[in-house]
């Protein structure tokens, strides 16, 4: 199924750069927002300095400029870059450490950090961590084997990892050495330049947030088959990284130029941000769902409202919660909701059906490019299911602050 990519700026409480992904029929899979003149901090690495242990979190905080503390995992404490090659050593308050921003601020929870500094190219990250090379999981047995073959025969610096990407397939060795080399050297210059810097200095600033979501969807290459923009400085932007690591995808980019209606007009592009707001979602059999993020969890109940099946209940209440589970794993990416989700589904009395509506739920959140678990269902109906943390809701993302 292809998509087509819109990066286009709306009016919301201040203007609000857009990403939209949309299918073919015209429904938003996927929408990023960002007020323009906000700090991107997602990727940026530092050079911070360890503030508080907190050993009963399997913790530290790190203050990666004056103000801005983030929590960095002592699970991490063997991949810690100290520079100037100081002994590694538990860390305690005052140390200098190299880390990466790997999770944005969240309501009340600070960023969060990772010693596993990583840098991306077209086919491959290379990380700080244990060593070794891993292949994506996406790819055919015989293509894993190619690519492991090739990989392990690169020369790995210590403590370094290699993961190829699924946009590696059928990628020629040439290729690929080609970019491990140039994401080795821009690894050992990120880290001389932690030798010579002195705390709080920034090392290492973001692609912008459009740009990185171009990589992810680089990885599926068939997915996308136009990008279009209104910005003109947006576009030379997005053809300068297409030029480097998406040339098939070029010919796909545009331009729209049209004065009279802009694009987030043509598009109505405010009328999709309200909706992906909206606690109530309605469902096209009259069904409908609530959707609301708590402090702890994301609570979604699904209701039958106007629906009236002229089967038996049990069978109107699977195809309701059939629906509804299409729906929901769109809702959730859509609107960037993550930790724990917990559905309150239809009662089903059937284990077949409760069996079915699972694994309808495990094979739709498989298209997810965000670490998603399916659980399980409990007595009640209630399916637990887990999304990762990265970016903020996008209720939380148009804020302007």
């Amino acid at each position: 199924m292809s998509s087509r990519v819109l990066i286009t700026s709306l009016p919301w409480e201040g203007d609000v750069l857009q990403v939209c992904v949309l299918e073919e029929q015209g429904t938003i899979r996927e929408l990023r927002a960002h007020p323009e003149g906000r700090e991107e901090l997602l990727d940026t690495v530092w050079l911070g300095q360890v503030q508080k242990i907190q050993p009963f979190m399997n913790g530290a905080f790190v203050e990666i400029r004056k103000g801005l503390t983030c929590f960095l995992s002592l699970a991490e404490q063997d991949f810690v870059y100290r520079p100037q090659g100081h002994e590694q050593r538990d860390l305690k308050p005052g140390d200098a450490v190299l880390v990466q921003v790997n999770r944005e601020a969240s309501r009340r929870k600070n960023p969060c950090v990772t010693a596993r500094i990583s840098l991306s190219g077209k086919y491959m990250v290379l990380s700080r961590g244990k060593g070794g090379v891993g292949i994506s999981k996406k790819l055919s047995k015989k293509e894993r084997e190619r690519l492991r073959a090739i990989g392990t025969a690169f020369d790995l610096p210590n403590r370094m990892e290699l993961v190829i990407r699924t946009s590696a397939r059928d990628a020629e060795e040439a290729a690929l050495r080609e970019e491990f080399t140039v994401l080795q050297k821009q690894m050992e210059e990120l880290l001389h330049r932690a030798d010579t810097r002195t705390v709080y200095s920034r090392l290492k600033c973001p692609e912008p947030f459009y740009l990185r979501m171009l990589d992810e969807l680089s990885a599926f290459p068939t997915a996308v088959d136009n990008i279009r923009t209104d910005d003109a400085e947006v576009y030379a932007r997005v053809e300068r990284y297409l030029e480097e690591k998406w040339p098939e995808a070029v010919s796909c980019l545009s331009l729209y130029e049209d004065p009279l209606l802009p694009m987030y007009k043509l598009y109505r592009l405010e009328t999709v941000l309200e909706e992906a707001l909206r606690e109530k979602v309605w469902l096209k059999s009259g069904g409908f769902l609530m959707i609301q993020q708590t402090e702890a969890f994301v609570s979604v109940d699904v209701n039958s409202g106007k629906f009236s099946g002229k089967k038996a209940p049990q069978e109107t209440y699977r195809k309701i919660n059939l629906e509804a589970a299409a729906e929901i794993t769109r809702q959730i990416r859509l609107r960037n909701l993550s930790g724990m989700v917990l559905i309150d589904f239809i009662n089903m009395d059937a284990e077949e059906n409760r069996e079915e509506l699972l694994e309808t739920l495990r094979r739709l959140t498989a298209a997810d490019p965000v670490q998603t678990e399916v659980v399980d269902i409990t007595a009640l109906n209630i399916v637990e299911m887990t999304r990762k943390k990265m970016r903020k809701p996008l209720a939380e993302q148009v804020k302007v602050v």
